[in-house]
């Protein structure tokens, strides 16, 4: 006896569920795969339709391999983590280079005393001048 039919989900809950499956087991699956792990919740022809809408929508990416085509979740996740961590460097450089309170009192009174020590140099110049 043939096993009975689960009921079977609407299109966009489909893509949900597809959507939130692959990106928990972010490994490639041919859908048979899938198919089987998602427990024949979904048709072969539904889920092989809403698989390239998610490749289409550029949240999955089906990669082939001779006759067999694989698809996985997109590393855009990774990419975005990547482009935050560049970020942060930069920030964290920033704040490195920037001096401390205590490192711009210091400057302040290094640079005080070289005015006083120009104009006292302009000074002696003015006079020598005139």
């Amino acid at each position: 006896m043939a096993p009975a039919k689960k009921n079977q989900l609407s299109t966009e809950n489909a893509l949900a569920s597809v959507q939130v499956y692959m990106q928990q087991q972010y490994r490639p699956y041919s859908v048979s795969d899938i198919l089987l792990n998602m427990h024949n919740v979904l048709t072969k022809p539904k889920l092989i339709t809403i698989l390239d809408t998610l490749v289409a929508d550029q949240q999955l990416v089906c990669k082939t391999i001779g006759k067999a085509s694989y698809i996985e979740c997109l590393n855009q996740q990774i990419k975005d983590l990547k482009q935050e961590i560049c970020h942060l460097k930069l920030k964290l450089q920033e704040i490195v280079t920037t001096p401390t309170n205590e490192e711009l009192d210091n400057l302040i009174e290094v640079y005080t005393k070289k005015i006083e020590n120009l104009s006292l140099e302009l000074e002696k110049c003015r006079h020598n001048t005139s």
